[in-house]
């Protein structure tokens, strides 16, 4: 039987090992996350037990933060070897806030948080990325909701001046001991990147008493 000499690498460029393998990293935590919903909704004849549904949810939480922090390091990837590409287009900024809504209340099913919104702009639309808008503002909403515990406020704010669009994303409620220093520079970074790819700036952010605050100018 013939043999093929194998190389192990002495080094891996580690933005483009998580950019190539992206879809074979997400699979695992895609399967895990789908069967976890399905057992919790549907398992057997008899009903689940207490006990049996923590263990489950357990499961499903854990799934869902693991998918969350992969398509982090993915993003943060792609960003670091210039392959999130800009479309711009006029884009509904309500429908871009809804689409990230649905993602944040997917990724915290049981966190009782509520959002609002606040369109004090005239302008039904601005100029953005229809991908990236949403990515973007998913991000930020999930950004200072770790400053807060679950049961609190998160608030988005949409107005204009002269020259930009201004968006605010704030939380409320009874702050955390300690954010989750890994979620603060993964959300950080690719939040920052995706505001800048935008042409966009962030003009304050903050931390408080009662959570914190983030503010961005994306330019008309």
């Amino acid at each position: 039987m013939p043999t093929t000499k194998l190389t192990l690498p002495t080094e891996i460029d580690m933005a483009e090992f998580l950019s190539v393998h992206a879809h074979d990293l997400r699979s695992p935590f895609n399967h895990i996350i789908g069967f976890g919903k399905m057992l919790l909704n549907t398992i057997g004849d008899e009903p689940l037990t207490d006990f049996q549904k923590e263990d489950l949810g357990t499961v499903y939480r854990s799934g869902l933060r693991a998918y969350l922090l992969m398509n982090g390091l993915i993003d943060a990837a792609r960003l670091q070897r210039g392959e999130k590409m800009l479309s711009p287009a006029e884009t509904d900024v309500q429908r871009a806030f809804e689409a990230a809504l649905t993602q944040w209340k997917k990724f915290n099913p049981t966190s009782g948080t509520e959002v609002e919104a606040r369109f004090e702009s005239a302008a039904a639309s601005l100029r953005a990325d229809e991908q990236i808008l949403p990515q973007m503002l998913f991000g930020l909403l999930s950004y200072v909701a770790l400053f807060i515990e679950p049961g609190g406020k998160l608030t988005f704010t949409l107005r204009e001046d002269a020259d930009c669009f201004l968006l605010g994303f704030t939380s409320l409620g009874k702050k955390v001991t300690r954010p989750s220093e890994l979620d603060l520079q993964l959300l950080g970074y690719v939040n920052r990147r995706f505001v800048e790819l935008q042409g966009g700036e962030i003009r304050r952010a903050e931390e408080n008493d009662e959570g914190a605050l983030v503010h961005v100018a994306l330019p008309k």
